[in-house]
């Protein structure tokens, strides 16, 4: 069978870094093709070489009409290599290819792979988000079948964007648990290894620099943790708009030689070995790839109980509806309240911000529960194993209906 991916790059995030997983595990299978729509040049994730990636390279047209000029080419590409490479579906990940790929049909199936909540779309202005219900109403209900990222971003699918019941499913990320372990014994860089040599007990995260990810709360939570413990340390894995920000964050709470900001890695995984714990402090998600890759690589992990994923993944026999109130010692690690968007300048903690530090002092304080949990981690991320997850995928391709 010929698939198609759409995607606007190959590096930077979790569904970039799930479809070169993806792409990899099925091209043993089929015929494998990527079309990168907003390529930059900056690289990619690992995939496998017979894949075959295509780069989109537009013209840029200034103003409304060059806006409207780009798209059109932008869909006659996708519409023209669906053709020429005989494409028997096409799969996308993400509001923008999505939104293409229902509108480059020629005959493929039309798989589209929704990665965030009804919270995450009704953000922004009244313009974006009126534009955002449009593409992902229209990808909802022409696509043959709609892929949520989690069961929650499935319902909403149903109840807020048109899509059907019938052919709406929830499929998880994959995660190669064996790869990631091996590429914990990658080098690090000379300036971690001396930040780690003198912090023995490392609490450490990755993601975006972005509002989303609630960093500047982990920072905060972090001050009174270091002060209690003063051998711990935080590392924060990523690069983002907000970068200046937390640095700020980190000055004003006198913890610059104590917080470890590198930038972004494509293989964070080798910063993890130094570490004992994984902390997750989001405001909402989609299903978080970082929480999921941080078990596989063998740490307890302390995650906000945000809308969606986090539950489904720590506590999956619970409500995915119901949000703590509490510090919750779930099945697969610790889930806290979710924190506020407020950016705070009081040293006073926020209650929510209490809960995640002391979420960090047991884990600090009891080695019996990180072991615990580091353990029940590495069973949870069985049920995400890329052979496994390409499975469910291949049920919703065209032969099998045939």
């Amino acid at each position: 069978m010929k698939l198609l991916f759409l995607i606007t790059k190959l590096y930077g995030g979790g569904a970039e870094r799930v479809v070169c997983r993806l792409a990899s595990a099925l091209a043993e299978k089929h015929q494998v093709y990527v079309i990168v729509t907003y390529p930059d040049g900056k690289g990619t994730y690992d995939i496998d070489p017979r894949v075959h990636v295509e780069d989109l390279y537009q013209n840029y047209y200034p103003g409304f009409l060059g806006r409207r000029r780009q798209t059109h080419e932008r869909l006659q590409f996708i519409r023209r290599k669906k053709r020429e490479w005989q494409i028997d579906c096409t799969l996308s990940f993400l509001e923008q290819p999505n939104h293409d790929n229902v509108r480059t049909r020629t005959g493929d199936r039309i798989i589209v792979s929704v990665r965030s909540s009804q919270g995450y779309i009704l953000k922004g202005s009244l313009k974006d988000i009126l534009r955002s219900r449009f593409a992902v109403t229209m990808a909802a209900m022409r696509a043959d079948f709609v892929v949520g990222v989690s069961s929650r971003i499935a319902q909403d699918q149903i109840r807020y964007f048109g899509a059907s019941a019938k052919k709406t499913v929830t499929i998880y990320n994959p995660v190669d648990a064996e790869d990631l372990q091996n590429r914990m014994h990658e080098e690090t860089d000379p300036a971690f290894r001396i930040f780690a040599s003198s912090h023995p007990f490392i609490f450490i995260t990755a993601g975006r620099l972005a509002e989303q990810k609630g960093h500047w709360h982990l920072i905060r939570a972090f001050k009174y943790v270091h002060e209690r413990y003063p051998d711990t340390g935080l590392v924060i894995l990523g690069t983002g708009d907000m970068q200046e920000y937390l640095q700020k964050v980190i000055t004003d709470n006198d913890l610059t030689d104590h917080v470890y900001m590198p930038g972004f890695t494509f293989h964070p995984f080798a910063h993890y070995r130094y570490a004992q714990v994984f902390v997750f402090p989001s405001l909402f998600e989609g299903f978080p790839n970082a929480l999921l890759e941080a078990m596989a690589c063998g740490l307890p992990v302390i995650s906000a109980d945000c809308d969606s994923g986090p539950r489904e993944l720590l506590a999956p026999a619970t409500d995915f509806s119901v949000m703590t109130q509490d510090i919750e010692e779930a099945a697969y690690g610790i889930l806290i309240p979710c924190m506020s968007d407020h950016h705070l300048d009081t040293e006073e903690l926020e209650s929510e911000e209490e809960y995640l530090t002391e979420a960090m002092l047991r884990y600090y304080e009891e080695p019996s529960l990180r072991e615990y949990y580091a353990q029940k981690g590495l069973e949870r991320i069985k049920d995400f194993g890329t052979g496994k997850i390409a499975s469910q995928w291949e049920t919703l391709f065209p032969e099998v209906h045939r």
